[in-house]
């Protein structure tokens, strides 16, 4: 139920069939609406080996748009550590968190 719902707002939903309108504040989304809201889904997919810093720094990389240049990519995932609260732990192994900090990190 509420795994589908996140699902279907977030454009994740690759199976079965998805009718009426989806509004964000009736309003319909647009191509930011992903960029600006995300869940943890149930299952992390994140490298255990990985630095806090790292994790955040290949989703940006992956996710952000090709005309961004590397370092204004780079000044946003330093942007996102501070606004998580994670700049003081960016170095730490993810394997190494607890569970409340990995739910920050995997961020989707």
């Amino acid at each position: 139920g509420k795994s589908t719902l996140l699902d279907v707002l977030a454009d994740r939903k690759s199976t079965g069939r998805v009718t009426g309108d989806i509004l964000i504040n009736g309003k319909p989304r647009d191509d930011t609406f992903t960029r600006f809201a995300a869940y943890v889904t149930q299952t992390d997919v994140l490298f255990p080996t990985s630095t806090v810093k790292e994790a955040i720094t290949f989703s940006a990389m992956c996710r952000l748009p090709n005309h961004v240049d590397k370092q204004e990519k780079l000044d946003f995932v330093d942007k996102i550590l501070q606004d998580l609260g994670l700049t003081k732990i960016g170095n730490n192994i993810l394997s190494n968190l607890s569970l409340e900090q990995s739910k920050r990190v995997n961020i989707d």
